[in-house]
Formats: structure tokens, sequence, C-alpha cells
């Protein structure tokens, strides 16, 4: 943002300069249009709008007793102005400037820069400041090139948000400033209570008064305090018509009792608050003027009820003159003489300026127009100039940022995620990420942005069909599927082709309605749907409403579907009986973090995304096919990127949701919680022994005699590990009889695809264990064995399987999608990653499976391996223990049990770096899990298939990196030798600004 001079470029204007120097009484200053933010409509007096109060000795007054009568009624005057067009049409401007003294422009197409020129060159013809004026109701991009707006008014009407709808107004009033605009012709204030209006309908908050006028005095209060003036407009009101006012006279049919309770009833709340202006449409209202003539022309309409019923004291604008609802009445020049008597200050958009100046001239001169009425409307338009003047300096956009997609993105994405509505549900929305029986599919062009998101956030297949009826193989192959949510574009803006909901689109929603459970998401006007039959409304089992065709509305209609974000909009408008105003189920925030830019959390971003660039360097290299990391700072998403594909066949891309197989992250994730919530309930003594909780150990094994905390910190003498699947590479017939390729009663234990084992296996690995000899040295040495035993006492313990007793007691009540074992009982394929081609015993390449040998003869649940799940579900535990065991305001471990497990335990730090269960930083600065600079207080786990989950508590960081290196082989070793997952995370410390501890993103000498 900028601070840039307002106006003025016009020689006279230095003639009065003295005067505007003088001291401005209290209550005309800049601040008015903050004031105007008290909107009391139980007042019992309009509050003046700002350029009222301007008292009559100063600049505008002095300037009225200077000017001619001709010059009086130039002033009056608002002549549309293109800068798109040629210089002919610039040199008549000039000529209208120099010759009659026009008052100002309303500016319609062209380009910012181009009309901010424009307005210059002109001014410079000018004795007076120009009142420059555009209509411009959801932002530039409505009447310029090369700008961005937001959406239309219905869209804010559903999000029943007035400070949206404030912050929309300013946003477009800041833009507005920028092009030296006094006057945006915006709020439409009309209540659209009828669905074939052809001209108002999306241009409208909605058909309920009360939110009608709370977001039009929102927006107009916002618009304001950018100090750009607001237009009520179309008074008396234009919602219930059927006819277009720019092609004919539409009528409003309704008695005084109903005008007055609804149609009036925003304008009242606006002029009770001070906007600056209003706009008179062109309508037939008889129960205020019985005559027939248009509003515009009508004293009873104007005067006596703007003015006099309802005071309204400030500036008066007639819509545009050119409008064949009152052009037809009255010849040129007549129809503005009529507008000048019935009440109206500015006349817009004249269709013939010399022919209208003659004749009020005239009028004046015959006494049909008393002096006074001319110099009343002349005053009113000088004090709006003034007020405008006085307005010294106010923040405004550059051009470059008027021309940035960015200038409006943020307000666009909160207006979005705000007015997504859910009118019907019986298709249990929002729908799981990760369910393999939905299918979407997005007719039209504009839907790939809603299903770029559909496939990023989860594993749920798409399809894509331009037109209706193209790709019906495709189509007929979704159909399938148990729920399928078809997206339509809705790109049509005219309600004569249904806004594009035809006959084509329909027949579609027919023909897949009785095949499966519909879920119609509609990103178009809503009135679309009062053509289509209510028989095939009942066969829908969802219905979304999505208001408009632009990216920001699909992505958000995309993240409410998918549980993302929280359905809470509200439909604006009445469609028949069953969508009535104001319907709409909210949902809550099913997953994810919140995500925030790296520099509110102390980061800098530009820093984070220059692991973008290595990463993908080491995808070339081939040191993973694909990957995921996240990034938490404070608990909130800084960093969350997804990298290549699953395998180097580049054949599915690697998405938010992709599942992957965490290896040893199974012994924190898993395990390890279930151990700290049982040694926290007292019934887990990490002091006794091995043959304390387990029965079937013979007392006279030395394992019966392993304590459970050197078994932890793996000081307890147990080998790395037992290649137990040696034995069924090459088996004896003995042995052969315990594997099969299907499943039967003797074989139920699943190990991969066509290879179940006998039940008896657990017993034949861990009797294998307990054959072997303990090492004698109890140093530190990794191994996996010691979670073999952990998984059976935490079984013993509570009665429960592990992966069900964590699923209960973590994995549910924290809402995490994909934490589980055995993944293809819940997910798809295509959702999981696969990790290597064993061609050394499985004879196939594992997918969905897990890697871990030991763990896939135990069935697939083990305490050291077996767990799957997406990076995001993985980062919501470790932010779970890094924030004390409190996970979305619930407490599932104490933090003090959190601190136990995860600080280092073993008597010699240097030589065994470990805590129980979590790995710590190597204190040597030699090879580790981590960087160097990390603080010591941070803990978590790595993976043998290319994973990591950290969490610092110093620096509030959580990292998890999970990808698939080990494909197509485990001899694949670069990642390992690259020191990848390090490295990245030394990038992530360095990223850090405002550090905790100074120390920690310090390499140790």
């Amino acid at each position: 943002m900028t601070m840039k001079r307002i106006k003025f470029f016009h020689p006279l204007f230095l003639l009065f300069a003295f005067l505007t120097a003088q001291a401005v009484n209290e209550g005309q200053n800049s601040n008015h249009y903050r004031e105007a933010s008290l909107f009391r409509f139980a007042n019992a007096t309009n509050k003046e709008p700002g350029f009222a109060r301007i008292q009559s000795e100063h600049w505008a007054k002095k300037v009225l007793d200077t000017l001619t009568v001709r010059e009086k009624i130039g002033q009056l005057f608002m002549v549309a102005a293109y800068s798109n067009r040629g210089p002919e049409h610039e040199a008549e401007l000039k000529m209208q400037i120099e010759k009659y003294g026009i008052g100002g422009l309303i500016f319609f197409q062209g380009g910012p820069g181009r009309q901010l020129n424009m307005h210059k060159r002109l001014s410079k013809s000018s004795k007076l400041p120009l009142l420059i004026g555009i209509d411009a109701e959801w932002g530039l991009n409505m009447r310029l090139d090369s700008t961005y707006g937001i959406q239309r008014n219905m869209v804010l009407g559903a999000t029943q948000n007035p400070i949206l709808a404030q912050e929309a107004g300013a946003a477009i009033g800041a833009q507005c400033r920028a092009l030296d605009i006094d006057i945006n012709f915006a709020p439409v204030c009309d209540v659209n209570s009828n669905a074939a209006n052809p001209v108002i309908n999306s241009r409208s908050f909605g058909e309920d008064r009360f939110w009608v006028a709370k977001l039009s005095g929102a927006f107009a209060r916002g618009m304001e305090s950018s100090g750009v003036m607001a237009c009520a407009k179309h008074f008396p009101g234009h919602g219930d018509t059927d006819s277009d006012s720019h092609k004919t006279l539409p009528t409003v049919g309704h008695g005084l009792a109903r005008l007055d309770s609804i149609e009036l009833y925003p304008f009242k709340y606006l002029f009770k608050a001070g906007v600056s202006s209003v706009m008179v449409a062109h309508l037939n209202v008889p129960a205020m003027e019985p005559s027939g003539l248009p509003s515009t022309l009508s004293s009873k309409i104007v005067h006596g009820w703007l003015k006099d019923s309802l005071n309204y004291k400030g500036l008066i604008f007639t819509d545009a003159l050119n409008m064949k609802g009152v052009a037809d009445a009255y010849p040129a020049g007549i129809t503005d003489l009529k507008a000048l008597q019935a009440g109206a200050d500015v006349l817009l958009f004249p269709l013939d300026v010399p022919k209208a100046i003659a004749e009020i001239e005239a009028a004046i001169l015959r006494g049909d127009i008393p002096m006074d009425r001319l110099d009343e409307a002349c005053l009113k338009i000088l004090k709006a100039k003034q007020h405008q003047m006085e307005q010294a300096f106010v923040d405004t956009p550059s051009m470059e940022e008027i021309k940035s997609p960015k200038s409006m993105e943020s307000l666009r994405t909160k207006i979005a995620e705000a007015s997504i509505t859910l009118l019907k549900n019986e298709a249990n929305l929002p729908i799981d990420p990760l369910d393999k029986d939905v299918a979407v599919i997005g007719v039209g062009r504009g839907t790939k942005p809603f299903l770029n998101v559909v496939e990023d956030l989860s594993a749920i297949p798409t399809g894509f069909a331009e037109n209706p009826y193209s790709n019906k193989p495709l189509i007929a192959k979704l159909s399938k599927r148990e729920r399928v949510v078809l997206v339509m574009d809705g790109s049509q803006y005219k309600g004569k082709s249904n806004y594009g909901l035809g006959p084509a689109e329909l027949g579609l929603i027919s023909e897949l309605a009785p095949k499966t459970k519909l879920i119609l998401v509609w990103m178009g006007n809503p009135y679309a749907l009062t053509e289509m039959p209510e028989n095939l409304l009942g066969e829908l089992k969802g219905l979304v409403l999505g208001y408009q065709d632009i990216k920001e509305q699909h992505l958000a209609a995309a993240k409410a579907l998918l549980g993302v974000i929280p359905f809470k909009g509200k439909l604006p408008v009445t469609l028949n009986k069953q969508f009535v105003a104001d319907k709409g189920e909210t949902t809550s925030k099913e997953t994810g973090f919140i995500e925030t830019f790296p520099e509110k959390v102390g980061m800098d971003g530009i820093k984070l995304q220059e692991i973008d660039a290595y990463i993908q360097k080491q995808i070339k290299d081939k040191a993973t096919p694909g990957c995921r990391i996240v990034v938490l700072r404070k608990g909130k998403m800084v960093y969350n990127k997804s990298f290549g594909h699953y395998t180097y066949a580049n054949n599915q891309p690697v998405n938010r949701f992709s599942i992957y197989d965490l290896a040893s992250l199974t012994k924190v994730l898993s395990t390890g919680l279930a151990v700290m919530k049982l040694h926290e309930e007292g019934v887990l003594d990490i002091g006794k022994t091995l043959g304390d909780y387990l029965a079937w150990i013979p007392r006279d094994s030395p394992y019966a005699k392993l304590v459970l905390s050197d078994v932890m910190l793996h000081q307890a003498g147990l080998q790395g590990w037992i290649p137990y699947f040696q034995d069924y590479i090459d088996p004896t017939p003995e042995r052969a009889s315990l594997v099969n390729q299907n499943a039967s009663s003797k074989h139920p234990v699943q190990v991969a695809k066509d290879y179940f084992v006998v039940s008896e296996m657990r017993d034949s690995i861990f009797a294998r264990i307990l054959r072997e000899p303990l090492r004698k040295k109890t140093d530190y040495l990794y191994s996996d064995l010691g979670f073999y035993f952990l998984k059976e006492i935490v079984e013993t313990i509570t009665g429960k399987p592990l992966n069900v007793y964590v699923a209960e007691t973590f994995y549910q009540p924290m809402g995490l999608k994909s934490m589980t074992y055995l993944p293809r009982e819940k997910f798809s394929e295509e959702s999981i990653v696969p990790t290597e081609y064993d061609a050394l015993w499985r004879k196939q390449l594992v997918h969905g499976f897990v890697h871990d040998q030991g763990a896939a003869l135990l069935g697939g649940v083990g305490g050291h391996a077996g767990l799957f799940g997406s990076a995001e579900d993985v980062a919501a535990i470790m932010q779970m223990l890094l924030d004390g065991g409190s996970f979305n305001g619930q407490q599932f471990l104490k933090s003090s049990t959190v601190e136990f497990f995860t600080a280092a335990r073993a008597k010699n730090p240097d030589d065994n770096r470990r805590g129980l269960i979590f790995d710590k930083p190597v204190r040597d600065g030699g090879p580790g899990p981590t960087f160097d600079g990390i603080s010591f207080n941070s803990f978590g786990h790595s993976g043998f298939t290319g994973t990591l989950a950290w969490a610092d508590p110093d620096e509030e960081i959580v990292y998890v990196f999970l990808s698939n290196r080990i494909y197509p082989s485990a001899e694949n070793k670069k990642l390992i030798r690259n020191n990848v997952r390090s490295t990245i995370q030394e990038m992530i410390y360095e990223a850090i600004i405002d550090s905790k501890n100074e120390m920690a993103a310090q390499p140790k000498p």
C-alpha cells in the first residue's frame, strides 16, 4: 500500500486552495467514514452524510456563488467515459467539459492505467474538480481489464457475515481510491424476492430484508472507510421485478405496507447510517405514483417519499438516463429536466447534454424550476467534491497491486469458505478423503480447480467431462461407485440459459441419480435449481451450492466436501418449498491443521521454499520416487507439500492423503503411545521385567529377567533382528505346509497377496527369538526384538489387540483418518504407496502390506512395524506430544508422562542417546537421525522405508518426512547416504527468524 495524494489536476482549483486550507469544523473530517460504522437502525433521525455537514461558508458555497446558471446546470451531469475507446471519444468528452462544464464522469470499460491517465488529461480541461464515478459492484474487474474483484453479492449473502461484507467494501473502495474515483455505485440494496428477476438477481445480497440491510450497510461502511462514497441502489427497490429496466419499464405492484416493510427496509437502514448517496431506479410503482410515471421522474417518489417522508439528505443520482425504462418516456433533454424537477441532483449518463442543458435553462427562465432547486442540487454536488478533496491522504494500493490477482485473493478465499452451502445431506457429508467407494466427476472446464483439490487432498478417483455427454465410458465406470459427486460449473450468468443448468445437464443428473447415491455440487446461480423437477431434486442424496464459477469457490467447495473446512453457508434466496432462504446445514471442521504464512510464526517462507528444489533434485537422482513433507511451527502448518510419484513410472502423483508404510515410526506412534498410557494409568511398571508380564516366557530364560526400561532404551542385550522369513524362501516340506496361496481355516493369516500362513506362526516366531542368545554386553544396540514383547505386554494388560487399543485410545478420538494397521482393509490400493519389489521372498511388489518381514509374518500388526498413515496424521501425533499430550482440547497423555518418556534416560547419554522408546539427537556430532544443530530436548524416530517424525519443544517445530525410498529395492540407499532427511531438517531450522534458543540453530563446534 502507498500513501497517495487525492486529486486534483484542474487549474481553477488553485484559485480556491486558500479556502480549503481553513480549519474544518468538528464532524466533517476524514474520520467521518469510520464514524459511519455506528449503524443504529433504531435512531429516530437519519445521520447526515459527511459532505452534507460542510458549512455554507466553505469552498462549495463560495464556488457556487461564482457560477453562472449554465455552469450550475453543467455540474449536474455525469457523462459516460470509456478508456478503451479512441481519441475521438476523449476529444468529445473534452469538448463537453470545456463547453458545457459537465460536473463528472462515470467510467465504464477500459483499463486502470488508461483510465487514470485519461482522467488526468480531462481534469486539466475542467474549471472545477470532476466528480469521478464507476459502477463496480464487485470490484474494478466488473468494468476494467487487468484488475480483480470479489464474488457477486449473493455469495456474500450466503456468508451472513457483515465483517466480510465490510472488508469487501473497504477493499473495493481502496481499489477505486487508487484510480481517484470518488463514488462507486454500490451497494445494491434491492431485496431480490423474485427468482425471475433478470437484472438484479445475483447482484442482490438475497431476499431477507434483514440480511440485505445488514450486509449492504456493512459494505457501504467499509467502502466509505476507504474514502469512496457509497451509493444505495436502486430506490425504491428493484428486487421483485421480472423485466429489465435497461430494456423496458418494470412494474413493482405491491401496496405501500409491503413496500415499506420489505423493499424500503434496507434503504431506510442505510439512510439512518448516513450513506453518502442513493440511486433512483426506473420503475413503475403504482402505490407511490399512480400515474405510471417512471420513479426517476416522479416528484411524488423522489421528493415526496425519498426527501420528505424518509428525510434523506444525501446526494440523489438518477439511474442511467439512456436506459429504455425511462428514455422511451420523453424526448432527449425532457427526461433530464423532469428528473431534476422530481428532486434528483445528479443526472447520470444523459442521452444528449446540449439538449438537456437547453431544456433545463429554458425551464428556469420560465419559472418551471425554481432557482433554489438548481442551487440545492449544485451545492450538494460541490460539497461532495469538497468532502473528497479534504481527505488529503488515504492508504491506497499501487497500480501493480491492483493488477495482481493476489490483491483480492485472500478476501475471495475467506468469502468462499464462509459461503459454501450444504442444502441436503443424505449422503453422510463431508466425505472421508480415503473412502474407496466414492468418485468425483467434473462437468465443464471450470471444475478443474475442484478436481485438483480432490486429487491433492484425497485418494478419491476423479473424472472430467468437458460437456455433460462426453466421456460416457468414464461416467459409466464411476457411476458404479456407492457414491458419486457430480460437480457442474454453472458458468452462465443469464437466466434465459438457466445459468448453465440446461437439458443436457439435467439429463446427466437423471442418468446418474438412479444408479448411485448422487451428490450434486452446483457451482452457479442457485436459481438454476428452480428449473429442476422436484422428483429429480428428491433423488439427490446430497446438494451443495458453490454459487459462482470462480476458482476460489471451487477450492472452498472441494475442501468443504472433504471436511477440511466446515460447511457454514446459508441459502440467501428461496428456491422452492424445500429449499427456503436461510437453509443450510453446518458441519464442524474434520481434518487438517490451520495453515499460515511462515512469517506469522517466526519463519522465513522464501527460505523454506528452497526445500522444493532440493527434494526435486533428489527425486531426479532417484533417491526416492516421491515423498511428503510437513512442517508445523507453534501448532500451525507452514509447509505441507507433496513431491514425485508412487513409483518411477510416474503413474500416480503423491498427494496430501497418500498413505505410507511408516516402518519403525510404529514404535513411537503405536507401541510407544500404548506403553505411555498404561504406565500413566499405573498398570505397567517399566522397572519390572518381561517375565513379570508374560507368563509364557520360561522362568529360567534370560529373557524373563530383562527389565522393560532397558528394552526400551535398546540396552538389554537383545540382538538387532532375526531374519525369520529366510526359513520360507526355499522351505523344507515341513515348513512349506505352514504357508499357502489361499486363505483357509488352517492358513488364516495374510502376509501378502496370495500368501497366507498358519495362526501358530506367532508362537513359532517367539520360540525362535527365545532360542537366540542374548549379547554378553548390554551396551546400546538398536533392536526391533524388544517391541515384539512390548506389543504382547500391551495386549495382555488391555485384553485387546494392539491395533484395536491404539485406534480406540488415540487415533479415533484425535480424528485421524489414515493412521492404521492393515490399510487394505480400509482403503483402496490407489491411496497406499507401494514399498519394495520383494524378489527374494514374497516374489511381488509389496503394496498395502507391511514391508517388514517379521511384522508381515505376524499378520501385519507388529509392535515394531506395521503402522501406515499420512504425513498429516503423523504430524498430529507429534504435535500432541509436543503439546504435552493435548490435542484439539482433549488430553490424551499427561505432560509429565510425555516429558518422562521423551527425555534421555540412559546412564551415559554420550554412549546411548536414546529416550524411553523415542530416539534423540546424537551428542558427539557423529551420524544420526537429525542435523547437528538441533536441540537435545527434541525427540522422534526414523523408519527403514524412508520415514522420519521429529518434534522440538524448544523451537515448537514438528517435522515429518515420508517416502518409499526402498522402491523398487531396499538396496537403494541414496536417501541415507545423501542425508536427505536431516538436510531438509537443517533447511527448516535455517528458516527460523525468531529462535527461542539461539544456540539451537547453530552448528556445534
